[in-house]
């Protein structure tokens, strides 16, 4: 059985550890709907603050193993 994509095992993280929290939005938000995401990348060779980037993580952007799969090089350099 090959590993999962960096991407698949990502998307399955987030969606995993969003099972529990609250719908984003208040009231008449959508129940059990993807949650907004924030992660912050700071580079492997990165000083103090240098390269740290915050990154959202929408609904559309976990619709799929492919959209994630978009998503991450945009934002994470390769090899990161």
């Amino acid at each position: 059985l090959a590993p999962a994509p960096p991407a698949a095992d990502f998307r399955a993280f987030n969606l995993g550890s969003m099972a529990d929290q609250q719908p984003a939005g208040g009231a008449g938000a959508r129940e059990g709907g993807p949650r907004h995401r924030i992660w912050i990348s700071k580079p492997k060779g990165g000083f103090n603050a240098i390269g740290i980037h915050m990154h959202s993580l929408g609904e559309a952007d976990l619709a799929s193993d492919e959209a994630t799969r978009q998503w991450l090089p945009q934002r994470i350099p390769p090899r990161e």
